[in-house]
């Protein structure tokens, strides 16, 4: 009878990851490791990812599209005023932080 081979496996790596945070994206900020970028919302009392991203434009619209909700939370807004706050939201983001 033959004897198996140990066969060796190779130590799982720590995943890499970096945070970001700054002022213009609270209550959110982006965790990116080394093949996404991850929102996720500091008032949450959950840990789970708000969304994950494969560019880091994505990450900002989306945390632009999320402040909005969260500031009409439970209210009805027509389409415009989404659109409106969305925009200028989006541009204060990209502005704070120069792209």
């Amino acid at each position: 009878m033959a004897k198996k081979q140990a066969t060796s496996r190779k130590p799982k790596k720590k995943k890499e990851t970096l945070t970001i945070k700054e002022d213009c994206l609270l209550p959110f900020y982006i965790v990116k490791d080394n093949r996404q970028f991850i929102v996720m919302d500091e008032d949450s009392t959950s840990t789970s990812p708000e969304g994950y991203y494969n560019r880091l434009e994505y990450a900002l619209t989306s945390i632009a599209e999320k402040k909005v909700v969260k500031m009409n939370s439970s209210k009805t807004i027509s389409l415009r005023r989404y659109i409106d706050e969305y925009e200028l939201l989006k541009e204060q983001i990209l502005n704070c932080i120069k792209i």
